[in-house]
């Protein structure tokens, strides 16, 4: 198998950005599913990658949350973690403006924590291998 190394990790973690404001374009179309299933993706995922930092690979949403108890969050981003994964599961409906507040949230948690941490850390170790 490749190695998945630190670039990889913020490769996906831009792509999770992406994700969250492709949800931002589903909203102004009034798509709610696909701007729902595009935010607690983004969310989800870009958890994931910052999983990836501490070796953490778990499979599947309810996996994600609970490994992200191991990383350094502040409690609004906890609390929206939990949000996008009771999105997920349909345990949690949200107006077209909660929609919103969540989506730049979400914005907001991808670039500015998981991004930045990552970035931050291939610029300390460089390309390093994450999984051999």
């Amino acid at each position: 198998p490749p190695t998945i190394t630190l670039l990889d990790a913020y490769r996906e973690a831009c792509f999770t950005t992406m994700r969250a404001l492709s949800a931002l374009f589903f909203l102004r179309a009034d798509k709610m599913e696909e701007a729902r299933e595009m935010a607690y993706k983004a969310c989800l995922f870009a958890t994931l990658s910052l999983e990836y930092l501490n070796g953490d690979f778990p499979i599947g949403f309810i996996n994600i949350v609970k490994a992200s108890k191991k990383i350094k969050l502040s409690k609004e981003e906890r609390i929206l973690i939990h949000r996008a994964h009771k999105l997920r599961r349909g345990e949690l409906k949200l107006s077209k403006e909660e929609m919103y507040n969540f989506v730049f949230s979400v914005m907001t948690y991808c670039s500015q924590t998981v991004e930045r941490r990552i970035r931050e850390r291939l610029e300390k170790r460089g390309n390093a291998p994450l999984v051999k």
